[in-house]
């Protein structure tokens, strides 16, 4: 016996297409086409308004620390008869003022940098404290000198981050 014959196929069945909407496509590519440059455009103005208002912060940020901590020296020189306690460190400085006139004092400036404390006398090569200066070295972290008396009265404009800051006997030097 022989096998049925297999059936042929069923006839192909023509299946009904969408009509597409290319007009929606290109009006998607168009609003993309002016929205890329115009978020650009925003993006380049608004970025360097940010890094620098970021820069003044942290200039205004130091200058703060600056004035507390030669507050805090001046109130410990009240207290023990002499100016400013002789310290050759940020840390010597510190345990003479932690916690009693200062609950922690800053280290670091606001780029996280390292403070600098200096202090001198009118006398030459004495010992004693009789001035003192807490210096900055600003957003690029180089000091300008490297004695803190070479430094000139002045106010910095908002710009000038990369300079230093400076506190000397209880009021700003140099800074904003």
């Amino acid at each position: 016996m022989e096998a049925p014959p297999v059936p042929p196929p069923p006839p192909a069945v023509a299946v009904p297409t969408k009509k597409k909407n290319t007009w929606a496509l290109w009006l998607g590519v168009g609003c993309g086409c002016l929205l890329v440059p115009v978020v650009g455009v925003v993006v380049a103005i608004a970025l360097p308004a940010y890094v620098s208002a970021m820069h003044r912060g942290k200039q205004h940020s130091t200058v703060s620390d600056l004035e507390t901590i030669s507050t805090a020296v001046r109130v410990y020189g009240t207290d023990h008869d002499e100016p400013c306690p002789a310290a050759a460190t940020l840390d010597e400085l510190a345990r003479e003022l932690e916690p009693t006139y200062i609950n922690q004092l800053p280290r670091q400036d606001g780029w996280g940098h390292q403070l600098r404390y200096q202090f001198w006398s009118d006398e030459g090569a004495s010992e004693r404290c009789l001035h003192f200066a807490v210096s900055s070295a600003g957003r690029d972290g180089v000091f300008e000198h490297e004695d803190a008396r070479d430094y000139e009265t002045r106010k910095l404009t908002g710009s000038e981050v990369e300079r230093d800051l400076v506190g000397s006997d209880a009021f700003v030097v140099q800074g904003p």
